[in-house]
């Protein structure tokens, strides 16, 4: 069965930068060594989503660590910079 519906081509629309898994969400080229974030956790987020998506974000620039924490009541997870 051939689908026939007509596509309309767009020109001219920006490309949105990434939100999540990029070196421009999470600050790592600014930071020193033993520097750290927190990022709390969203409503319906996956936590360990959360944390993995940091761990990856850095695997070109530096050592880091990364732990569920709770912090002021919010649950989330802190980053350390360690290298």
């Amino acid at each position: 069965m051939s689908d026939k519906r007509k596509v309309k081509v767009d020109k001219n629309v920006e490309i949105p930068s990434p939100q999540w898994g990029n070196n421009r969400i999470y600050p790592w080229k600014e930071m020193e060594v033993e520097d750290s974030f927190f990022i709390p956790l969203g409503p319906g987020e996956d936590i360990a989503k959360l944390q993995r998506s940091i761990n990856s974000s850095s695997r070109s620039v530096c050592k880091r660590i990364t732990r569920r924490r709770t912090e002021k009541g919010v649950l989330g997870v802190r980053a350390w910079r360690k290298s």
